[in-house]
């Protein structure tokens, strides 16, 4: 079993004095337990993708954190942004400690997961780093829960008196009294009994659930991945095989929404090997910006077929766009007035992503499926 990070640990790691920020993991993950929305667990996120060796004055990732943290962390609400190896390597190791608690419990970080391991973690942070990886790698091989938000674990039932502490006296005057007290410890037992009981019969009812809405999940991909037929353009894939910018476009975003209860690391997989099943050359490699821009293309080309992006999560990423180029650039490419040389410019800003890196069509075929169903996730957690 991988030994989850602590504070100490990444004190002196990093070499940095974390006693101020002792209190700080648990209020985080009081914090994403609570929140309604998963726009502080996706800045928790990004916070891991920021260089504290960088400046990043008003980073809104970093901003939420320390709202969240403040009261727990007094000294980080007034600590410069500017001097960012004194503040944000901190929270990032408040991160690392606090969210690993967390992990299992939100369905969209899966989405995000695959894209944040493209980022190279820096010499002083790559142990920790990786450690971190492993236990969200681990704890994401389980299925989601179907509504997006898992039950709560019921609480362990109070007992009251036992006939350990009942005073019982044998002489025969204080018989009745001695029955109606063991009437009381076995009434107590009883309903003891039945609620546990009741709880055993939940827990095997989320699991019956969770396993039925994975078969599903896995009979309509597998019909997916047969009929090759694309809904929104109403014809068969094989037709889009002279635009294959097209063709991993459309596959990726009607491949999403079916991925609602199944792991997004074997969906992926599969389609790869669709895609690849229908001649695409996907081992072809080219720049993220290549792969960007085809995409984007596609984007403003096909915008009136394809649904209208989730509200909420395009406001977000308007705002803090790190580590999210397909969900930006369908934020980009909603309106007609800036030239491909512009948005390109933006995204080597905004970004965070290295855009002259060489990557597979299966690898940008992934990313794509990965940011669609985090927007999937996001709508659901939203509505549920």
């Amino acid at each position: 079993m991988t030994t989850l990070p602590t504070l100490t640990d990444l004190s002196l790691q990093w070499g940095l004095d974390l006693s101020a920020a002792d209190k700080a993991p648990e209020a985080l993950t009081s914090a994403l337990t609570e929140a309604s929305s998963p726009e502080l667990a996706l800045s928790a996120l990004q916070i891991l993708w920021l260089d504290p060796e960088q400046p990043h004055y008003d980073n809104p990732a970093i901003q939420r954190l320390k709202e969240v943290l403040k009261e727990a962390w007094p000294t980080v609400a007034t600590s410069p942004d500017g001097r960012t190896r004194t503040v944000l390597m901190p929270i990032q190791a408040v991160v690392l400690c606090g969210w690993t608690q967390y992990v299992e419990d939100v369905a969209l970080v899966e989405a995000t997961r695959m894209v944040m391991n493209r980022k190279q973690p820096l010499p002083s942070q790559s142990e920790a780093y990786k450690r971190w990886l492993q236990v969200t790698l681990g704890k994401m091989s389980w299925p989601e829960v179907p509504s997006d938000k898992p039950p709560a674990a019921p609480s362990a039932p109070v007992y009251g008196p036992t006939i350990d502490d009942m005073t019982f006296n044998p002489h025969p005057a204080h018989l009745e009294d001695n029955k109606t007290k063991l009437k009381t410890v076995l009434g107590q037992i009883s309903n003891h009994t039945t609620q546990s009981f009741t709880t055993l019969q939940g827990w095997t009812k989320d699991a019956l659930d969770r396993h039925r809405a994975q078969e599903g999940a896995l009979s309509r991909i597998l019909w997916w991945g047969q009929s090759r037929y694309c809904v929104g353009l109403e014809r068969p894939f094989r037709k889009l095989l002279d635009e294959p910018a097209r063709l991993v476009w459309w596959a990726a975003s009607e491949l999403a929404p079916l991925c609602h209860g199944v792991p997004l690391a074997p969906a992926s997989s599969y389609l790869v090997e669709v895609l690849r099943s229908m001649g695409l050359g996907i081992e072809e490699k080219r720049s993220l910006a290549d792969w960007m821009q085809e995409t984007a293309q596609v984007l403003r080309a096909d915008r009136k077929e394809f649904p209208k992006p989730e509200k909420a999560l395009q406001k977000f990423v308007a705002v803090s766009p790190l580590g999210l180029p397909v969900l930006w650039l369908r934020w980009k490419c909603a309106g007609e007035k800036e030239t491909w040389d512009e948005i390109a410019q933006d995204a080597r800003q905004e970004l965070g992503l290295d855009l002259e890196v060489e990557i597979e069509r299966a690898e940008w075929a992934e990313w794509l499926l990965h940011e669609l169903v985090l927007e999937q996730r996001w709508r659901r957690w939203g509505e549920a």
